[in-house]
């Protein structure tokens, strides 16, 4: 038997038809079937909307008041999250007081808070951890009191406490309170924004004033050099730290702000709070991880004179709920998708995960029911025509008439024009040409019946 070189099937009409039978199926699925279509589509839908794989393009957050520390940490986390294609829309404010208020109205997303100060009953905020210490500062003007007892500094000083809805206002009252400072002496006591203590006491209308603020602060940095601003030293730190909950003692050294001339000139211990960030608990998950992302970037190129064993962020608050987010972030970490891939793909990839296994449960079975799939309407539809040769079929043997032959000659012509115009799709063609079979097996014996009556 001669050798025959084996000819190359066409490839490419089959793929069209391929296509076009994928087309027709899924064509006559939707128009026949489109209570399932549309069952799944509303599952997906709200699906999707569980899972949220796409994080929001920008995030409001409530920072506090000019030149302050949670304005310069805006900035900061601003600048880091644009780099990870986000817009962090910023509110400023009086302080920690008021950002816990908006946050608590839904009026922004996040907020910078502090230690201590406790969220309104039913509030729908959790912790994203804290990121830093930030101590009380404690400036004043004149001769540098050598005392300890800060109820005989505080006797014939007028001091700014902070804005009214500022942390620094919280903070210190928490302090007088602590100290049972009387009621003469709480006069002396001035409401006023950190910009506006500034001026005051540089101008000689204030003696002192009170400031929350991280080393870093533009308000801190407009006095600390200034010969004639003195920084208060609270020798008792360690022991309101203990009879006070959120609050730290931390040390500042020697040398801290300016090491020719040394300023200041020894340690001084200060009382301190924790830097918090606090959000809507509904934010999106993977905004909140980029949160978590941001602090540890923070803490780790940030020059820290209060460090933390253990680092930051951490949760040091009692009492607030804390992100199941931020905890997961803390346990475990950032993935390997964070580490190696761009913020908006690995936040997808992350969300999507659970998304795409369960598609693939799904689909890989829906694979092997494709061929099936393609024939079920042609299957059905076939199924019908074979019971109508059936009729014709029985009717014929029942037929005494021309008459009666001749209209089911009709009914054999209709049918064969039906067959002529069915889809035939892929893998299908076998039961096509059986039935043309079957149709060719009919004629002949109506045409024997029409001869016999005929006779």
């Amino acid at each position: 038997m001669p050798k025959t070189p084996i000819k190359k099937p066409n490839y490419e009409y089959q793929w069209k038809m391929s296509v076009r039978d994928e087309f027709r199926a899924l064509g006559a699925f939707l128009r026949f079937h489109w209570q399932w279509v549309l069952i799944v589509g509303i599952g997906l839908s709200v699906f999707l909307h569980e899972i949220r794989p796409f994080p929001p393009r920008t995030v409001t957050i409530a920072t506090g008041q000019p030149n302050s520390t949670y304005e310069d940490l805006g900035d900061w986390y601003e600048h880091y999250f644009a780099q990870h294609g986000v817009t962090l829309i910023r509110t400023k404010t009086d302080g920690a007081v008021e950002n816990i208020q908006k946050l608590s109205a839904g009026e922004v997303d996040v907020a910078f808070s502090q230690g201590g100060i406790a969220l309104p009953k039913g509030a729908n905020a959790v912790s994203l951890g804290s990121i830093q210490y930030e101590p009380l500062w404690l400036l004043y003007r004149g001769p540098e009191f050598k005392g300890t007892d800060p109820l005989e500094f505080l006797q014939n000083k007028k001091l700014s406490v902070g804005a009214e809805k500022s942390g620094t206002r919280a903070f210190v009252m928490d302090l007088i309170n602590q100290h049972q400072l009387k009621e003469e002496n709480e006069k002396n006591l001035v409401i006023m924004n950190a910009e506006d203590s500034v001026k005051a006491l540089l101008d000689g209308r204030i003696d002192g004033m009170f400031l929350l603020a991280n080393t870093e602060s533009k308000d801190l940095s407009a006095l600390i050099k200034r010969p004639d601003i003195h920084l208060w030293n609270f020798t008792t730190a360690r022991a309101i730290a203990s009879k006070i909950p959120y609050i730290n003692a931390v040390t500042l050294p020697m040398g801290a702000f300016s090491l020719t001339p040394v300023r200041p000139a020894q340690d001084k211990e200060l009382v301190a709070t924790t830097t918090t960030i606090l959000a809507n608990k509904n934010l999106h998950p993977a905004i909140q991880y980029l949160f978590m992302m941001a602090a540890t970037d923070f803490y780790r190129h940030t020059h820290i004179y209060f460090p933390r064993p253990g680092g930051f962020p951490a949760f040091t608050e009692v009492g607030i709920a804390q992100s199941p987010i931020a905890e997961k972030y803390m346990n475990v970490g950032p993935s390997g998708f964070e580490r190696t891939l761009p913020f908006w793909i690995a936040s997808f990839i992350d969300r999507i995960w659970l998304m795409l296994a369960a598609l693939v449960a799904v689909a890989f079975p829906l694979i092997k029911m494709v061929p099936q799939y393609r024939k079920f309407h042609f299957k059905y539809d076939l199924d019908d025509r074979y019971i109508d040769l059936m009729r014709i079929e029985t009717a014929m043997y029942d037929a005494k008439t021309i008459g009666e032959v001749e209209a089911l000659w009709q009914k054999f012509h209709e049918l064969e024009q039906r067959i002529s115009e069915t889809w035939v799709p892929s893998g299908a063609k076998e039961r096509y040409f059986l039935f043309c079979n079957a149709m060719e097996l009919l004629r002949i014996r109506l045409e024997r019946v029409q001869e016999r009556l005929s006779a």
